[in-house]
């Protein structure tokens, strides 16, 4: 397919669970796509994929963190080359995220920084530096967001705030954008099968350990069984592939919804949260976490 003739999509944090099969999808559905990933290594396993899915040449690996001026400035440069040739940007995902568990109470604040730079922040650098190219396309803005942006979760207050964040950023931008036919989709996913959250469930030790004295004693069986449970919900999560069909029916603007919830758990989470009381919501989170001793 000539440059000319391509409509491009921008998809962060491509190197694997929603982001990588956001990337296949798109470019089985025709979209040509810059896949953000971190690492060489990512980007192989990127280009192998698509080759083996037929879909090489429409997919091209970039390295993409979104907590680095430069890589951004970069992805930027490389989007403009593509229209100088000819193309457009069609879309962008903002997909790129990271999954910190802690209490509150004594996290430190440079790993809440950490969790906002990631989850937030480097989503409104990316949307900033490629607004004007989606503005000149009416292109659609993808927010990968979670139930966890509305339903607060107990030890996960950090993730859950950079969640929450997206959502109202995104109301606001949809609204901000309403007169320019760029269009602003939030998608809400439960449980999902992707290496983000078991990454974070296998560095329980460390979590525990970065609790100070006296408060590591109060939540540390908090911690296990919140590792207990998650596993489980890890075990039951949904593949990728269910939030990646969304995200293609979004940029290519098949369906016309500007927020989506993906998974049971998600869906019974938020009516459990719109229904219930909540002292009712706040007991069932914390029996469902195991947080009782």
């Amino acid at each position: 397919m000539a440059t000319a003739q391509r409509k491009w999509v921008v998809v962060s944090g491509a190197s694997t669970g929603i982001g990588r099969s956001a990337a296949m999808l798109l470019a089985e559905a025709g979209f040509s796509v810059l896949a953000g990933c971190r690492r060489d290594a990512d980007a192989e396993s990127i280009r192998d994929e698509a080759a083996k899915r037929g879909v090489g040449p429409l997919v091209e690996p970039i390295r993409l963190e979104v907590t680095s001026d430069s890589d951004i400035a970069a992805c930027r440069d490389r989007v403009q080359d593509l229209i100088r040739n000819g193309g457009e940007l069609a879309g962008l995902v903002n997909n790129a995220g990271m999954f910190l568990f802690g209490p509150a109470e004594t996290m430190p604040l440079s790993e809440w920084r950490r969790q906002f730079d990631t989850n937030f922040f480097g989503a409104i650098a990316l949307t900033q530096a490629l607004l004007p190219a989606l503005l000149a396309r009416k292109g659609t803005i993808v927010n990968i967001s979670s139930i966890g942006g509305k339903v607060a979760q107990p030890l996960m207050g950090a993730y859950t705030a950079s969640k929450f964040a997206m959502e109202a950023w995104s109301d606001a931008l949809r609204m901000e954008l309403s007169a320019t036919g760029v269009r602003v989709v939030v998608i809400e996913p439960g449980a999902i099968r992707t290496p983000i959250l078991g990454k974070a469930l296998s560095q329980e030790d460390q979590a525990i350990a970065a609790i100070p004295m006296p408060a590591r004693t109060r939540y540390e069986p908090m911690l296990r069984n919140l590792a207990v449970a998650g596993k489980k919900m890890a075990d039951a999560a949904i593949h990728p592939d269910k939030v990646g069909r969304q995200i293609v029916a979004a940029v290519g603007r098949k369906r016309s919804f500007r927020r989506k919830l993906v998974g049971t758990d998600a869906h019974v989470f938020a009516t459990m949260k719109w229904m219930l009381p909540t002292r009712w919501m706040d007991a069932f989170l914390i029996k469902a976490f195991g947080l009782h001793r």
